[in-house]
């Protein structure tokens, strides 16, 4: 016995939706998952660092102002990048130097040459998981809520087998001024 034409057009149709509808059905799933974790935000809510290895940056900031009575000296100057870094390898670094780019530019070596006054490291020799703040980075004038983009350049030295090695690390902070 044949089933009638009709019959065959209805089945056509739900194969048609079992099969297209649950791919349709996840990729749906997967876009709202994938906004909710904010994947399509362009602009950071936080401040981040990202691209270091094994001297990571933490807390970066850039303060539009603040009052000496509650930050410390460096954080209440207008415009100055601040931030600690911390030394996440299983050896000392010595001999710490960092070029920053981008909307601050300048460097700063653990000799505490600076092109902008005030700046240096707490701590010129890191072993492991020690940290150190470096602050008092010039950057450019801002207002709050500016966004800024600022690209690090650190090199250091390590003991290895009695050998001193050099090397370097790149990243880039970006955030919006506080």
């Amino acid at each position: 016995m044949t089933l009638p034409l009709i019959n065959k057009k209805s089945q056509a149709a739900v194969e048609y939706l079992q099969n297209y509808g649950f791919a349709i059905l996840i990729v749906l799933i997967l876009g709202v998952a994938l906004w909710k974790i904010g994947v399509f935000n362009i602009a950071p809510k936080a401040n981040v660092a990202v691209g270091f290895k094994t001297i990571k940056v933490l807390e970066p900031s850039i303060r539009y102002k603040g009052t000496a009575g509650l930050l410390s000296q460096y954080e209440a100057v207008t415009n100055n990048l601040n931030f600690t870094i911390v030394n996440t390898g299983g050896n000392y670094i010595h001999d710490l130097t960092l070029i920053v780019g981008g909307d601050c530019n300048y460097s700063i070596t653990s000799a505490g040459t600076t092109l902008c006054s005030g700046t240096s490291f707490e701590k010129t020799i890191l072993g492991p998981s020690e940290t150190t703040s470096v602050g008092h980075i010039c950057c450019y004038s801002y207002s709050r809520g500016d966004p800024f983009w600022v690209e690090i350049n650190i090199t250091y030295s390590e003991r290895i087998g009695g050998r001193k090695v050099q090397k370097s690390e790149h990243g880039i902070i970006k955030g919006f001024v506080e």
